[in-house]
Parts: structure tokens; C-alpha cells; sequence
């Protein structure tokens, strides 16, 4: 009992880490090849309809994961 506690606090700190570091990324990366239009500010979801805002925040979570991965792969093709 007290290790699936144990487990799904350490489930829940990584999932928020990971979705946090894997959704900034996926902004900053639409924000440049967007040129600006799509900003980063917080303040923008007051902007958009509950929809989008969340369309464009798996798009971002999804963006930045395969950007991650992708450095992951690169890196692990350079160094072995």
C-alpha cells in the first residue's frame, strides 16, 4: 500500500515536470516559426476560446516532447 502511494507521487512529480518543461519547449519552438504571432505570454488564453487554447497546448506538449527526442538521439549518435 504505502509503496503504490509512494509510486504515484513519484508518478505525479514527473508527469508535472515533464509536461511543464515538454509544453514551454513546444511554445517557444511555435512562437519562432510562427514569428512572433503565437506568443508565450500567459495571458493569452483570456484571448482564445477554451478549445483552442487547449488544441495549441498538446500541440506544444506534443512539439516539445518530439524536440526533446529528438536532441536525445542526436546527441546519443554523437557520442557513441
Amino acid at each position: 500500500m504505502t509503496s503504490s502511494i509512494i509510486e504515484g507521487i513519484i508518478e505525479i512529480i514527473f508527469v508535472i515536470i515533464f509536461d511543464f518543461l515538454f509544453y514551454f519547449t513546444g511554445e517557444i519552438i511555435l512562437s519562432i516559426f510562427t514569428f512572433g504571432e503565437r506568443t508565450i505570454a500567459r495571458n493569452k488564453r483570456k484571448k482564445e476560446s477554451l478549445a483552442k487554447s487547449y488544441i495549441f497546448m498538446e500541440i506544444s506538449v506534443w512539439i516539445g516532447f518530439l524536440f526533446w527526442i529528438s536532441v536525445i538521439i542526436i546527441f546519443a549518435k554523437l557520442f557513441t
